[in-house]
């Protein structure tokens, strides 16, 4: 595979849909967390206010969504959404979001069962208290780190889900977890801890007879420190692989994952609408695939995002993975790169995700449009490319050479 094509056309692309942005770079960022803290106090206020009525906190969507391939259907799925937010009392919000997914039989999950089914997946499930500058959080929830779009140097609390499909947003694949999150500020520090009694994996399947890995709790905090234009992030967590590894066990080939140490640092900084993002992580006890060895791992990633004053948004990153103790692995290299853009008064949304890795070798590009065609229906289509090893061909991570994806959607 010629990386170096790949890598050439991603330049282009960041380079003609920065060419309208360049103007915008003298503009200055004097974002501080009191602003935030006041803006997220005021939006809960709102809420609350507009809630009057519980019932009014419920949103309903339905969704059909069908990809092909050179080879025919790759997915068909339709889905039930049910969304519940609601103030409950003064510093007492809670949020519900589940849906209820039916796989057809051409799908490619359903086609590990041979019949089509359907899976119930909470995607969201908590109740939050606030009081002052600090809030807690309980139940099933998401916790991102990092700064760097599209890369995972210290983004690895939250797992993946698989069995979801990957456009152009990572958000749309990530697996909620049980857990306790804690959030305080302090003038310009922010501080934060979690703890989930049971750590999940990431899922590549809903069949009933999957491997179960063992694993423990999780728990971990990070501290930040804002100033007008820039931050700076210190974590400590301890943590599971979210990925399972196959290794050699008494001869015996099987999946496993591994309890660790992780320490991380993550910085941003803003020169005008120009954002400079950094991440390091160290990571101890990382399991050697095919043996029952283990070795340290240092991640660091770099990268630039742009946003202009009519929501134009670029990124775009470049991760490093080096294994400390592991003599037959190098070093692991991952482009990736992000577009977004509204046009026609919101109506039409442009989005983009690229990436390159070199070891396994894969590289993906995906563009999708959604069309607003008014306050309940919305149509959305994607391209996808892609050009991947045999390496990984048959891993369920593997995209099609060629797919295009239809879906529709309607929200009340």
């Amino acid at each position: 595979m010629h990386i170096t094509r790949y890598i050439t056309s991603l330049l282009l692309i960041a380079l003609m849909l920065n060419a309208n942005a360049a103007d915008d770079l003298l503009l200055e960022d004097d974002y501080t967390v009191e602003q935030e803290v006041f803006f997220q106090q005021g939006k809960q206020q709102h809420q609350q206010q507009q809630k009057n009525n519980w019932r009014d906190g419920f949103k309903y969507t339905l969704e059909y969504s069908h990809t092909v391939t050179d080879e025919g259907t790759l997915l068909q799925r339709s889905m039930a959404r049910l969304e519940y937010e609601y103030a409950v009392a003064e510093g007492w919000y809670t949020h519900l979001d589940g849906k209820l997914s039916r796989f057809w039989s051409n799908d490619r999950q359903a086609q590990q069962r041979d019949q089509a089914y359907s899976d119930f997946k909470e995607q969201q499930a908590w109740v939050q208290y606030s009081q002052g500058a600090c809030a807690h959080k309980l139940g099933k929830q998401q916790l991102i780190w990092g700064e760097v779009e599209g890369t995972f140097a210290v983004d690895i609390v939250t797992p993946f889900d698989y069995t979801e499909q990957l456009l152009t947003d990572f958000n749309n694949i990530r697996l909620s977890q049980t857990m306790l999150q804690s959030e305080c500020y302090f003038k310009r520090i922010q501080t934060q801890l979690f703890y989930l009694p049971k750590a999940r994996t990431d899922r590549f399947s809903h069949e009933p007879g999957d491997i179960a890995w063992s694993t423990g709790s999780e728990w971990g905090g990070r501290i930040k420190y804002n100033w007008p234009g820039a931050d700076v992030s210190l974590m400590y967590a301890r943590l599971y692989n979210n990925t399972p590894v196959p290794t050699l066990q008494n001869t015996i080939l099987q999946l496993a994952v591994e309890n660790f140490d992780f320490l991380g640092l993550s910085s941003s900084i803003a020169r005008g609408r120009l954002l400079m993002k950094f991440d390091l992580a160290y990571k101890q006890k990382q399991l050697v695939a095919l043996s029952n060895n283990t070795t340290d791992r240092l991640d660091f990633a770099a990268g630039l995002e742009y946003v202009t004053s009519n929501n134009h948004n670029i990124n775009a990153g470049v991760w490093l993975i080096r294994e400390l103790d592991n003599t037959e692995f190098n070093e692991s290299i991952t482009l990736t790169m992000g577009w977004r853009k509204t046009y026609w008064n919101d109506n039409l949304s442009m989005s983009l995700l690229a990436y390159v890795v070199d070891e396994p070798e894969l590289a993906s590009l995906t563009i999708q449009a959604q069309y607003k065609w008014n306050d309940y229906w919305t149509i959305s289509s994607a391209i996808g490319i892609a050009d991947i090893s045999d390496e990984v061909a048959n891993s369920p991570l593997a995209q099609p050479e060629q797919s295009l994806t239809l879906s529709i959607k309607y929200a009340f």
